[in-house]
């Protein structure tokens, strides 16, 4: 597991997202292969090189919990 997923879990985060391009298949499967699921998408949101973009939503759960702990900021860890 990357490091970043460690102390984000020391930090009691929950969830985590991520924002891709529908036309960027490799950054979704490299986000597929760390346990992200697409969970939406949002039509024509962006515009670059003149060309309207999809965007797909991805999350991944790293703390499943019915009652979430309090956030634990960087600073205290």
């Amino acid at each position: 597991m990357l490091a970043i997923y460690h102390i984000l879990k020391k930090q009691n985060v929950v969830h985590i997202i991520a924002c891709i391009t529908e036309e960027n298949e490799t950054s979704r499967k490299f986000h597929e292969r760390m346990g992200y699921e697409n969970v939406g998408l949002f039509k024509k949101i962006g515009f670059k090189s003149g060309k309207w973009l999809d965007n797909f939503w991805m999350q991944k759960t790293l703390c499943p919990s019915d009652q979430p702990k309090e956030f634990v900021p960087f600073s205290s860890l």
